[in-house]
């Protein structure tokens, strides 16, 4: 069973700015490096709540993990779309969180193998933040339909598609797209 932690962030989703110059160098702004000190701090009590639980996550994790992201943000009066197609962007969004995390949940954030990041509209504004780690083994992960393990299904398929290359019946460009 691959450990996980999921817990909700409550505090309107702050962007990720860019960094600031000055003569001693570069720094963070303020309101960047307070919003990721709140992702730590709901981080830490999330844990802790684990811990309470009998739950040791062991953190921060060493291995491959994946993060799921979903901020909620409150639709204004006046807008009346579907989706949160304004600012802030959905990739300064994630850098907070990721950066606010960094160190606690994880050692670094090349372990990251895989992020899923979404905005919605929501009737309290907040983050949910999940973290999963990813089987250390391959093997591991059966495909509950053959009972086999999905790298075996992984190299079928390499196998299949390097052969269709060969004969020529698909291109390169083909697979890319």
């Amino acid at each position: 069973m691959t450990r996980h932690l999921c817990f909700i962030a409550w505090s309107k989703p702050v962007p990720k700015a860019r960094p600031r110059f000055c003569k001693n160098g570069t720094y963070t702004d303020k309101r960047t490096s307070d919003a990721e000190y709140e992702f730590a701090w709901f981080f830490n009590q999330a844990k802790q709540a684990e811990k309470a639980r009998g739950v040791d996550l062991m953190c921060p994790w060493q291995g491959p993990i994946e993060i799921e992201l979903v901020f909620g943000f409150e639709r204004a009066r006046t807008n009346r779309h579907v989706h949160h197609i304004t600012h802030p962007d959905i990739d300064n969004l994630a850098k907070t969180v990721l950066d606010g995390l960094n160190g606690l949940a994880y050692c670094d954030d090349r372990q990251i193998m895989a992020l899923k990041v979404s905005k919605t509209y929501a009737a309290k504004e907040g983050t949910i933040v999940i973290i999963r780690e990813i089987c250390k083994n391959h093997e591991d992960v059966f495909d509950p339909r053959t009972n086999r393990p999905f790298s075996q299904k992984l190299e079928k398929i390499a196998q299949i598609m390097l052969k269709e290359i060969d004969d020529g019946s698909i291109t390169p460009e083909v697979i890319s797209s």
